[in-house]
């Protein structure tokens, strides 16, 4: 009996170092993050100002943000919206061949290497929605594309999310600073508005 408890507070120890809070947004034990203070974020919601979009799957849910995508944000939009940097970049990556509606796995998207080496993928743009080309350099809220319902998508909506480098094997946290308050993230059922 003694083990077993030993064993138990040991595994709890351990968890609770790795893992911080240990409990991810929408409820599920074993999320290891930390988030940057919202208000000074480096990141800018990826759409125009003024614009206002439902977030349809948030961080470390059970459908498809798990893994090196837990950190990943849906946000639901019509084919065609204005889609901006959510921070400054150069541009590595654009695909914009694929028809909306063609399933999986092929989707359009456009990637940005940050200065710290950080990429942020935007996915399942519309055919011929990128604005931006390979090597452009971009400022954060520049126009760079137009959503769309490219591959492994269930409905049109943006695919945000930051890989902590271009091996793109871990996606990192992120808060936005344009819009109200968002701690732990952006969350899953809210809808924020791009100030």
């Amino acid at each position: 009996m003694k083990i077993k408890i030993f064993f138990l507070i040991t595994l709890g120890l351990l968890f609770v170092t790795s893992c911080g809070k240990g409990i991810d947004q929408v409820g599920h034990m074993g999320a290891c993050d930390v988030y940057a203070n919202w208000e000074t974020s480096d990141y800018v919601l990826p759409y125009s100002v003024g614009d206002s979009h439902e977030v349809s799957q948030g961080n470390c849910s059970a459908y498809s943000h798990f893994g090196k995508d837990r950190y990943a944000y849906d946000f639901l939009m019509p084919i065609g919206t204005n889609l901006v940097a959510a921070r400054a970049g150069e541009v590595i990556a654009v695909v914009e061949n694929f028809t909306d509606g063609n399933g999986c796995p092929d989707e359009n998207h456009v990637k940005i290497r940050h200065s710290d080496g950080t990429i942020g993928a935007y996915l399942h743009l519309t055919v011929n929605g990128s604005l931006v080309s390979v090597g452009d350099t971009v400022t954060q809220g520049q126009s760079i594309a137009t959503s769309g319902n490219t591959g492994c998508s269930t409905d049109p909506h943006l695919h945000f999310v930051v890989f902590l480098d271009s091996a793109e094997k871990d996606s990192v946290p992120v808060t936005f600073s344009n819009t109200s308050a968002n701690p732990r993230g952006a969350m899953q059922g809210k809808t924020y508005t791009a100030r």
